[in-house]
């Protein structure tokens, strides 16, 4: 089996791969411009006709959109990408990542706006949604590796406490599953971890490594009109009743 994946060298899509090669499918990279060349048609069937492809997983995703082809292309890109693989094969799997932020009322960022788009979007075709809580890597990756960056410079490092309430999935376990998907039905999947975790609690941990102390800087409640750093947000609570509830909700064990 043929996959294509976006975002093949980030965080999650390199896992993706990864996972994609162990159960014995070819994992192959989709690369997208970041230009206004991603809005044109026959460039996207130029793209994918090549791969023939039997599933794409679109991992990419822009995590701070800052301008209109940033939002474009976490809003209105996933449903014209489907569209145009489903115009090449109309068996073929599509799995969009999406988050889990989509169920917070109370955010209202850039960032979780668009992925709302997206799914709206999605929601008529034949694609499966998959939406993640925090991704976390031991191994100094993704915002683990943020946090050791922010902690190899400095004795002291200040952190947010308590911080935001997270469902972390280690990030090789998600990607497992991921692809498993792709012989799944489902439509609308969540995949959680089974342990609470703050981010103090994630940053204790990566402190240890260094050896660095952690100053705290207090957090407020989740008031939306508050800027969202000052916020402490629970990601285990999930308030929106605006969006498709899940077919499955995959638990992932997590040790901190």
């Amino acid at each position: 089996m043929n996959i294509g994946i976006t975002g093949f060298s980030g965080f999650l899509g390199n896992a993706v791969a990864v996972a994609s090669q162990q159960k014995g499918y070819k994992a192959i990279r989709i690369t997208l411009p970041r230009t206004q060349e991603i809005k044109e048609v026959n460039y996207l069937h130029q793209l994918l006709e090549p791969l023939k492809l039997d599933a794409i997983i679109h991992t990419a995703v822009c995590r701070h959109p800052k301008t209109d082809l940033n939002e474009y292309f976490n809003a209105e890109f996933p449903a014209i990408f489907e569209q145009r693989f489903r115009h090449l094969n109309n068996d073929g799997i599509f799995i969009h990542i999406s988050s889990i932020n989509v169920l917070m009322k109370s955010l209202q960022d850039r960032y979780t706006k668009t992925k709302r788009i997206a799914e709206q979007r999605l929601a008529d075709l034949n694609a499966i949604i998959i939406r993640p809580s925090l991704i976390w890597s031991w191994q100094g990756e993704g915002d683990a590796k943020r946090l050791e960056k922010l902690m190899s410079r400095q004795f002291f490092a200040p952190m947010l406490y308590p911080g935001n309430l997270h469902l972390p999935v280690l990030v090789e376990d998600i990607a497992e599953k991921i692809v498993d998907l792709i012989e799944g039905k489902n439509k609308i999947v969540h995949i959680l971890g089974d342990t609470p975790c703050s981010v103090w609690e994630l940053a204790k941990c990566v402190s240890r490594k260094y050896k660095k102390r952690l100053i705290p800087i207090p957090t407020l409640p989740d008031v939306f009109f508050l800027p969202k750093i000052l916020r402490t947000i629970n990601y285990t609570q999930f308030e929106s009743n605006d969006f498709q509830k899940p077919d499955e909700v995959i638990t992932l064990p997590f040790k901190i």
